[in-house]
């Protein structure tokens, strides 16, 4: 983004290839609406569903929408809490006035969180079905399985309690404070004396360290936010947010 020169971003991963129409029908949508932000048709191998965008819970876990389902069967546009980072478009007016992405992350909820902020300013993430990515997933990390897992959940964990703190409103944070130590704590005992995989724990442990040592840059960002339309709670009537699926 810092070296662009055009009008509109297209956020593409290194594991992804557009087609022949892509390009195109992205623009051709973004220039009639160029305060959205767009989630492209992303599609795997087989020609199902990678994601059509994404709805997160009120304790901050992330659910891509249609996943595994048959791409032909997509095709209605929608509005999503987020669009996935893989294929993922807006204009260069909207980043900036965002402020861009947070680089406090490295993997996971930077594309949430630059989208959760959009809708807090106004402005809307839409999954348009017309432009077609395919998603690999080759991945780009180790191909050992159990550290690849121990990898993604320190950054999973750490980047959600840190996209949680910096984001959500206050008194909605407040009212679920408790849930949200009772399952992160009960991830840890479940790592320990039921999947039997201290490792994992320890990774949440470290999440947490890293979490922690960011509480200054939390308040920092907090105090900078810019006035927010539509907050969780609004969120939540339009669907974008979910309850957490364990709690009644």
């Amino acid at each position: 983004a810092k070296y662009a020169s055009g009008d509109f971003f297209l956020f593409l991963d290194n594991d992804t290839k557009i087609f022949e129409d892509t390009l195109q029908n992205f623009i051709y949508y973004i220039q009639k609406n160029p305060d959205h932000i767009v989630q492209l048709k992303l599609i795997k191998e087989d020609n199902t569903i990678d994601a059509a965008g994404g709805i997160i819970d009120d304790l901050g876990y992330s659910y891509e929408k249609n996943r595994g389902d048959s791409q032909d069967k997509v095709n209605e546009y929608s509005k999503v809490l987020y669009a996935k980072g893989a294929a993922m478009g807006m204009s260069r007016k909207v980043f900036e006035d965002l402020g861009g992405f947070d680089k406090e992350y490295f993997y996971g909820y930077d594309e949430t969180d630059i989208c959760l902020r959009a809708w807090k300013m106004g402005y809307k993430v839409v999954f348009i079905p017309i432009s077609t990515v395919i998603h690999f997933e080759h991945g780009s990390f180790t191909k050992n399985e159990k550290k690849k897992i121990e990898t993604l959940t320190y950054f999973l964990e750490s980047r959600r309690l840190y996209f949680i703190f910096k984001n959500f409103n206050s008194k909605f944070i407040i009212e679920r404070l408790h849930i949200i130590t009772f399952y992160f704590l009960g991830s840890i005992f479940s790592d320990i004396f039921r999947r039997r995989e201290p490792s994992l724990a320890k990774a949440r442990v470290k999440a947490l360290g890293w979490f922690l040592s960011r509480i200054p840059t939390i308040i920092s960002q907090r105090s900078k936010r810019k006035k927010i339309k539509l907050d969780e709670y609004k969120l939540m009537k339009l669907g974008l947010i979910i309850r957490h699926k364990h709690i009644k």
